[in-house]
């Protein structure tokens, strides 16, 4: 069994344990002197309770790893009688010494003191959340370079919070404190890199961090003055305009620093625009390259499409949505009668009835089916899909028969992971969680299996697309155990694919052609079941995947990998040619994931033609992910950037970045 994804430790110790996110404990399993390789400890070692489990972890979490036997006592069996405790604790510390013992019948690693139990040391018992404060502590005095460091140990720091399934007040403090230290490590980190001209680095890193909190005036003062120094100065008010409707609903103001950037910024950007005409004539004649300028640029492109929290859909936005799904021939027909019918049930929620609940229905499937065929903005659908929740929601508040509460609720669910779905399109990846975890509860409440593990499945890829590839693991490792034996095979393999993804992602390439090989079955199919319109998973979105898994085992350094980029290649095209002319949604992504196949082989003029139709398409969608894809394709294409192909996709790129009104100044 390979160790927990995401960054591994340099030790080769007998032990790892793994505090940060769910708590593991692996041991080697190879010998000293070769390459080591790392077993989860099997269950059945910590008996039924696992108290000896949460014996370690307490020891692991305090100071010196160390802890007494009367706090343990107290700690773990408080109202039971002393004599019997001690009985309790003497087993728990048994059990636990025979896990931790380096050979059989050997020493352990948990070691006897006078007045309770210390654990070993580093070298022997390896653990995340000492390593990363090491690193830190290591970062801190070098001073030369630090930066490799304090990136590895935010990378452990990013795995999640200390033994977060744990609630007692023994862990809430070195807890909160190494949340702290994660936060301070990732700001400083994000002033590294921008030392260091790795500006789009930087601002991925802040933007991140700010996420969490957008009233965190320790990242967003950083992250508006980065912003502001590479030319992203109205992108910078809008961060700070965010944060301070954020700051309104909960009673805050920003502090006078912060206030006083944002007007200094202001009044710059009032002289930047008075002076943008003549700057651009002049613009043949510099010799300057505005390339970087202009790619950093797109790191904040989402903060120029609509805010994601406006649930009001503007009468001028309605009729342009509504021209947009005319012209695709994908808007939805009622009859005036229905729809007279529907808007007297929504004034009496309670009177809902089956064409009632039939109209719904057929309203969310084309909901989903403008997404998927409809060359229209997540910012455009979203307020429609918006206020067709809040309707669904205003019925689930009456009372209703049980079998209509579940079909509302298998709608709710399904509507909310297509706001989820939007969201993330948006690169909002926080709003996108948040309503696929209710999908999930509403998918729960309908007894809705499917819909369940699809929510679950998407929840995963807004860890993966946000950089946080080991959080999106156990998402669908969760999504494939429920649906094992009872979803429908289209709903399986579609979940084996995504997981092939992640474990490409993880550099897990056993784990990643395993599950695609389970996704397999979808080949075989002439359709894929008209009643997953929340999926549409077909044969191409899975040559899709295969093309996107095997451009990731591709290295260039290992020849032995070069059929993976032939391969990728030829799956990329057949997925292309497989994919519906109503499904042009999914044709970037292939588009540029081409691309990049075509780069690593030098074939350049190849690669930026696949570009250019991609941004073409991006261009109508202002798809944020897609926009992340394509930047990564133009980083593969910078030792080629003197060469009139790469020029040309410059050129489009600006076209699509810069608003027509400021390139005509």
């Amino acid at each position: 069994m390979s160790a927990i994804p995401g960054q591994e430790p340099r030790s080769t110790a007998l032990f790892r344990a793994y505090l940060l996110g769910c708590f593991s404990l692996q041991r080697r399993t190879t010998p000293e002197g070769a390459a080591a390789v790392y077993a989860e400890v099997p269950a059945e070692h910590w008996g039924k309770r696992r108290q000896a489990m949460r014996l370690l972890m307490v020891l692991l979490a305090r100071p010196g790893r160390r802890a007494s036997k009367d706090f343990l006592l107290e700690l773990f069996w408080p109202d039971t009688e002393p004599e019997q405790a001690a009985v309790y604790l003497i087993q728990n510390v048994a059990k636990l010494r025979k896990v931790l013992r380096l050979v059989e019948g050997g020493e352990s690693l948990l070691i006897d003191e006078r007045a309770g139990y210390r654990l070993g040391s580093q070298e022997q018992l390896w653990v995340d959340a000492d390593a990363a404060e090491a690193l830190l502590q290591q970062a801190s005095a070098q001073g030369t370079q630090p930066l490799p460091l304090l990136q590895e140990a935010v990378n452990l720091l990013q795995r999640g919070t200390l033994l977060e399934e744990e609630e007692g007040t023994w862990v809430l403090g070195r807890r909160g404190r190494l949340e702290d230290l994660r936060k301070k490590s990732q700001v400083r980190l994000g002033q590294m890199l921008a030392q260091q001209d790795r500006l789009d680095e930087a601002e991925s890193t802040l933007h991140t961090l700010l996420e969490e909190d957008p009233t965190d005036e320790e990242v967003l003062y950083p992250l508006m003055e980065l912003l502001h120094e590479q030319g992203l100065t109205q992108q910078a008010l809008r961060v700070y305009e965010r944060s301070c409707e954020v700051a309104a609903r909960e009673g805050l103001e920003p502090t006078e620093e912060v206030r006083l950037l944002a007007e200094r910024l202001r009044s710059e950007k009032r002289r930047s625009v008075s002076h943008l005409k003549y700057r651009s004539l002049d613009r043949e004649e510099s010799t300057e390259q505005p390339s970087q300028e202009m790619y950093t640029f797109a790191t904040g492109i989402a903060q120029s499409f609509k805010e994601a929290e406006s649930h009001i859909l503007q009468p001028s936005r309605r009729q342009l949505m509504q021209q947009v799904l005319r012209a695709t021939g994908t808007a939805m027909v009622a009859s005036s009668s229905l729809l007279e019918q529907f808007a007297q049930v929504l004034a009496r929620p309670s009177t809902i009835d089956e064409a009632t609940l039939g109209y719904l229905e057929t309203r969310t499937a084309h909901y989903w089916r403008d997404r998927h065929s409809a060359m229209v903005a997540s910012s455009l659908l979203l307020d429609y899909v918006l206020e067709h929740l809040q309707k669904l929601l205003t019925f689930l508040e009456y009372s209703l028969l049980p079998s209509e509460r579940r079909r509302l609720c298998a709608l709710a669910s399904g509507t909310a992971q297509l706001i989820g779905h939007l969201f993330f399109d948006l690169g909002d990846y926080r709003h996108a969680r948040k309503f696929h975890e209710k999908a999930i509860q509403a998918a729960q409440e309908a007894d809705n299996t499917a819909l369940e593990v699809a929510a679950w499945g998407r929840m995963s890829f807004t860890w993966s697309y946000s950089g946080h590839v080991q959080k999106a693991l156990p998402c669908i490792q969760q999504a494939r155990s429920l649906a094992a034996g009872k979803t429908a095979q289209v709903v399986q393999a579609y979940l084996s694919a995504i997981e092939a993804e992640i474990q490409a992602m993880l550099h897990d390439r056993e784990a990643s052609l395993k599950a695609l090989g389970e996704a397999e079955w979808i080949k075989t199919q002439s359709e894929t079941g008209e009643g997953h319109y929340w999926l549409r998973f077909d044969r191409s979105r899975l040559e899709g995947y295969q093309g996107t898994c095997f451009q990731r085992f591709y290295r260039p350094e290992d020849p032995q990998t070069g059929a993976f980029l032939t391969q990728a290649q030829k799956t990329l095209k057949e997925a292309l040619a497989l994919l519906s002319p109503s499904m042009m949604q999914r044709r970037p992504a292939l588009l540029i994931d081409l691309a990049r196949t075509f780069t690593q082989q030098g074939e350049i003029g190849e690669a930026c033609e696949h570009a250019i139709q991609a941004i073409i398409l991006l261009a109508q969608l202002q798809s944020r992910t897609g926009m992340q894809r394509l930047l990564t394709l133009r980083q593969d294409l910078e030792p080629w950037i003197e060469t009139s192909s790469v020029k040309k996709v410059d050129e489009h790129i600006e076209a699509l970045l810069v608003p027509e009104w400021q390139r005509s100044l």
